[in-house]
């Protein structure tokens, strides 16, 4: 928090408009004992309003990678945290830690789609964590969805509504296993079909307060869903060009 209170300082001086995106605390600590079917009616509608696009994420190429590599690694620390409403296993289970995390990310991109709706042409800048950004399928892809495909559609065909930046990103950050390396992707392949593979980019853009030679830091295409290391020129030389 210390540290973003410089940002915050600046947006309010420039007049910027503040938006709060974290969900209520008592559904984080719901929704892993009780499951989705605890929400009610009116949390549904305020949290998901686009359930049927909230559910197809699921579905989607490369998003079961993304659960076991960037989401379920944390669940025994939240857990033992306290931070789902029990430390007891059998009650906050993985599956709801899961649900929870999902929601999370839906909840935090309603408010600014809805606040970018009233005011078309406008852009908002999104501060979170992480975890949130990188590898699509927190909020980038969410927020994506619910600017273009829900009404009113406020872009051209084509055209990138959603911008993921990552600052001074770290190894572990990007599922490496060598502290001096950053993974630019996380690769996927469906198992019931060879040819659904490919690989889900860290971010579109990575921001260092100093250079990565500097820091030490080289650059790797993607990780396998077992976290080895995959090597190809192409990749490689793509997410260079992306650091700043």
């Amino acid at each position: 928090k210390l540290r973003q209170a410089p940002v915050l300082e600046l947006a309010r001086n420039l007049g910027f408009e503040f938006l709060a995106l974290n969900t209520n605390s008592e559904v984080q600590r719901r929704v892993p004992v009780e499951g989705l079917a605890s929400l009610s009616t009116e949390e549904r509608v305020a949290l998901i309003p686009d359930a049927s696009g909230f559910v197809q994420t699921t579905k989607l190429p490369g998003f079961k990678e993304y659960a076991n590599q960037v989401i379920m690694p944390s669940y025994d620390s939240h857990l033992e945290g306290g931070w789902l409403g029990t430390t007891d296993r059998g009650l906050a289970t993985p599956g709801g830690f899961l649900s929870a995390r999902m929601i999370r990310d839906e909840a935090m991109c309603v408010p600014v789609a809805k606040r970018l709706a009233q005011r078309p042409g406008a852009r908002a800048l999104v501060l979170v964590g992480a975890d949130h950004v990188k590898f699509k399928y927190g909020m980038p892809a969410r927020m994506d969805r619910l600017l273009g495909d829900g009404p009113p559609r406020r872009r051209k065909p084509g055209t990138p509504s959603v911008v993921s930046i990552l600052l001074n990103v770290q190894p572990q950050d990007t599922l490496s296993q060598d502290e001096k390396r950053l993974l630019m992707g996380l690769l996927y392949a469906d198992a019931a079909a060879v040819e659904n593979q490919g690989t889900l980019k860290l971010a579109d853009f990575l921001v260092f307060s100093a250079s990565k030679e500097k820091l030490g830091l080289d650059l790797a295409p993607a990780a396998s869903p077992e976290g080895k290391q995959e090597a190809e020129e192409k990749g490689a030389s793509t997410a260079s060009d992306n650091a700043i």
